[in-house]
């Protein structure tokens, strides 16, 4: 994933988040399986270079807080399309309904295609 739209992704996760305060981005970014926090920061870092997030980054993380500017920015949609297809997709950037186990098979797949043909959701 680019760093322009890590920095999106993690906008949009940090836009659904309650409250005002500032959030570990690095917590934020595990469930959506990034793990490298050197691109955790890079992207960070593009989110504050823009005015979408005051970021703070330490040895224990990174942590960011949403700016209007990033909330505006998010309702437009952002600039690379990841924001729409993390939305699209269940708020999760696999085309794929989530499975129990790590493999889909056929069936599943050619059955998720035909509804989304038919403008079904997830």
């Amino acid at each position: 994933m680019k760093t322009d739209e890590l920095a999106e992704l993690l906008l949009t996760v940090l836009a659904e988040q309650n409250g005002e305060g500032s959030h570990l981005l690095d917590a934020l970014a595990g469930p959506l399986g990034i793990t490298d926090r050197a691109k955790i920061r890079e992207a960070a870092v593009s989110l504050k270079g823009q005015g979408l997030a005051d970021v703070f980054v330490s040895l224990t993380g990174t942590d960011a807080r949403i700016t209007a500017t990033g909330r505006k920015f998010v309702c437009e949609g952002g600039r690379t399309g990841v924001i729409q297809r993390y939305r699209e997709n269940g708020h999760c950037l696999s085309p794929f309904p989530r499975a129990p186990t790590p493999r889909l098979t056929r069936d599943e797949v050619v059955s998720y295609l035909a509804a989304k043909d038919r403008g079904a959701s997830c």
